[in-house]
Formats: structure tokens, C-alpha cells, sequence
């Protein structure tokens, strides 16, 4: 039985609290520098090596908020600046920056999403319309427009619709089923872990894939065949062997999956056959808890 599923109010609160960071990056090449000789005082100006190499620099709301792997190759720079020092810009050097951001693919710029408010934050190129989110714009906006905005944002990272869990479901998986994360990042990997150990701490981790492996391969063994049954593991690989995707079958032809790493993705139950499909051009593989 399919449901519609949507986050809580506690929920977008906290959403609204960490989706704009507290400072502002903008991501640049060598060549748009040079236009901001004199505003740069007040501002750090990082080496695109150097930024993704600094532990301040890689939390994960960080990453998931400003999109790193996203990003456009042409970055070479990091503006790091405070939230006022945007609003000191003339018009048309903001403009430019602005329009930049759009350029090199960075997080937390809304395609198409009409805003009457903070007009001189908006980018137009043709028909599109891009609306670029920053710290001081968004403590302006009311709580009705923040909440608007997330919820239509939401809609470009996951649908709200799920199946409703199998009766023999675990209670614990049950509590998390179709529901959505305060904080960012808990993945598919955290989330598999999390219904196959029973480990509650578990879910809210970001686990990547060498630390999966090593928990499923010391508990589970891979299958030859594709016939599964409640509580298998199911992988997807790329052709090199990197790992993709993971989600743990509940049984009923239904998955208890999450499908990344934001707060926009929920933890839910949903069609194992949506996920063979969505998934149709990785290797798939099923482990099975020995003994």
C-alpha cells in the first residue's frame, strides 16, 4: 500500500536553522578574482586544494548544502566571507557573482523558484530563472517562505510517496520508516547498517564504503542467486567494483532504503522493483547473514 509521507514541523525547523550555512562561500577561477581587488579585506580568499582538504571545510552539511561534488572542474577558488559582505557589493559586481555561482554549479542555487522578495539575489539567462540563496537573504524571509522553499526543494531530491512497511517489520526499523532526518548526513550505507545490526546510533552516521564492506563481509555472505528473503542485503557496484548503492530488503517485494546523504532524503519503505530499475545499470548483488 503506497502513503504520502512529509516532514514535521520540529523537522523543517531544524532544516531551516543548517540549510544556509552561517558563511557564505563562493566558488571561483583565478580569472573573476582580480574584479573583487577592492573587497577582499574582509574576506578569505582559500585555494580550491586547500579547501577541500580542510576538516573545517568538509562537514557534511557543508557538503551537502553547497553541493561539492557538483561542482564545476573550473573552480580554482574559495571566497569565504560573512554574511554582510555580500550586501556591501555594488549591484552589478553582486550580479556577477551571483551569476557565477550559477556557473560553477554550486549548492544552494534554486532553478526556477519565484521569489518576490530579494530581487537583487536573482539570476535570469534566458528563460531560466535561478534564485541565489545566502545567509543575510535568508534570515530576511519569513518562516512561511523558508518553508515553502525547502518543501519545493525537497521535491528535487526525493518524492514524498512510500510503500507502508511489512507487518513482521522490526519495531525499531518501523520508528524510522517513512520519516525524515532532523540533520544531515545519514546515507543508504548508515541506513542498511542500521536495520541489519538494530544499532539505532547507526542510522544517523555517514558511513562510506570501505567501512560498509568491512561490516557486512565479517556477518554476511554474497549470494549466487537473486531469490531473497527478509533481512538480505542488497549492493549495487559500478564496472569497477565501487560501491554505489545499498538497501536492506524487508521482504513483500519492499526495501527499507534511503537515497542520499541530505535531510531532503527520507528513510522509507519502497518497491524493491523501483529500485532494480533505478538502479538497472550497476552490477546488483544480495548478501545474506551467515548461518
Amino acid at each position: 500500500m503506497r502513503t504520502t509521507i512529509e516532514p514535521t514541523e520540529i523537522q523543517i525547523l531544524s532544516w531551516m536553522e543548517t540549510f544556509v550555512p552561517n558563511k557564505d562561500f563562493f566558488f571561483l577561477s583565478k580569472k573573476h578574482l582580480r574584479k573583487f581587488d577592492k573587497y577582499i579585506e574582509e574576506i578569505l580568499i582559500v585555494p580550491e586544494k586547500e579547501f577541500f582538504q580542510h576538516a573545517a571545510y568538509k562537514q557534511v552539511q557543508l557538503v551537502n548544502s553547497y553541493a561539492y561534488w557538483n561542482l564545476s572542474d573550473e573552480v580554482q577558488l574559495v571566497m569565504i566571507a560573512p554574511p554582510e559582505w555580500i550586501e556591501s557589493l555594488p549591484y552589478p559586481l553582486k550580479q556577477e557573482l551571483l551569476t557565477t555561482q550559477v556557473e560553477m554549479k554550486r549548492g544552494l542555487v534554486l532553478s526556477n523558484f519565484d521569489s518576490t522578495v530579494d530581487r537583487e539575489y536573482q539570476i535570469r539567462e534566458g528563460d531560466d530563472h535561478y534564485l541565489v540563496l545566502q545567509k543575510a537573504m535568508w534570515s530576511r524571509f519569513s518562516y512561511s517562505t523558508k518553508k515553502d522553499l525547502l518543501l519545493r526543494y525537497a521535491l528535487l531530491w526525493d518524492d514524498f510517496e512510500a510503500c507502508t512497511p511489512p507487518e513482521n517489520t522490526p519495531d525499531l526499523i518501523k520508528r524510522y520508516a517513512n520519516s525524515f532526518p532532523s540533520e544531515a548526513g545519514s546515507n543508504c550505507l548508515s541506513t542498511t547498517l542500521f536495520a541489519l545490526r538494530e544499532q539505532e546510533w547507526m542510522i544517523r552516521e555517514w558511513v562510506h564504503p570501505e567501512t560498509f564492506r568491512i561490516q557486512l563481509q565479517n556477518t554476511h555472505v554474497k549470494k549466487t542467486d537473486m531469490n531473497l528473503k527478509a533481512g538480505d542485503v542488497l549492493v549495487w557496484e559500478d564496472h569497477k567494483g565501487l560501491l554505489q548503492h545499498a538497501s536492506y530488503y524487508l521482504g513483500e517485494d519492499k526495501c527499507f532504503n534511503k537515497n542520499g546523504q541530505t535531510f531532503f532524503n527520507p528513510w522509507k519503505v519502497v518497491q524493491a522493483e523501483d529500485l532494480f530499475q533505478k538502479w538497472d545499470s550497476y552490477n546488483r548483488h544480495v548478501y545474506r547473514k551467515l548461518g
